[in-house]
């Protein structure tokens, strides 16, 4: 099963095969359990083979996980989809929507679990800003108590098309999209399980074309 699948351990946590390639060396008559954590690392670095909705009149989800929360905000006029990710989901974020990175912003903070909402607001963030024709989207990324590393590979004035690889989160996780509200209209629900750059979350008003 893993050999055939594609997956991001050997780029992104080199560290975590070459602890486990030593464990083997260094007890090798457990080598077996050695090896099954591997596969289960690569598991969950996997990047899996997806369909992309191409249609530009939706917003697909940046990430598999559940959503936990939408919220409408009233200050700055845009609507917050929290999305957390467990240690079986697909820790692979993709872009939301066709557009232009507009900037790219680090914020540091705290490790609180990533589905207690009123800690892990306060969590470290990778901020990703895509300029559209419709108006501005916005992808967080932020680390939970386990997951302590964000990987984006977005750069500023970068163009990108729905379903590109953003970037990671390692370990369970949550992501935040912000689209705006009087310009879309929310397909999703609470509790709903979404699917990475194939569920669609949003809908562009035809008026804002």
């Amino acid at each position: 099963m893993f050999i055939a699948m594609q997956t991001l351990l050997f780029s992104e946590s080199m560290n975590i095969v070459l602890l486990l390639m030593t464990m083997i060396l260094v007890y090798p008559k457990y080598c077996w359990y050695w090896v099954g954590w591997l596969g289960l690392f690569m598991y969950f670095y996997r990047i899996p083979s997806r369909h992309v909705d191409p249609d530009p009149a939706y917003v697909v989800s940046p990430s598999d996980g559940t959503v936990l929360d939408i919220v409408r905000h009233q200050n700055d006029g845009y609507t917050q989809i929290k999305i957390y990710l467990s240690v079986f989901d697909v820790h692979i974020q993709w872009a939301p929507v066709d557009g232009v990175v507009r900037e790219v912003t680090y914020r540091p903070g705290q490790f609180n679990l990533a589905h207690v909402l009123e800690k892990s607001d306060f969590n470290e963030r990778v901020s990703t800003l895509f300029r559209t024709i419709h108006g501005d989207v916005r992808v967080d990324q932020i680390a939970g108590q386990v997951a302590r590393r964000i990987v984006n590979r977005c750069v500023r004035d970068q163009p990108m098309s729905k379903g590109d690889v953003m970037g990671m989160i390692k370990l369970s996780s949550r992501v935040d999209i912000y689209v705006p509200t009087d310009r879309i209209s929310i397909l999703v629900n609470k509790s709903d399980k979404l699917c990475g750059g194939v569920s669609r979350i949003a809908e562009w008003q035809t008026n804002c074309h």
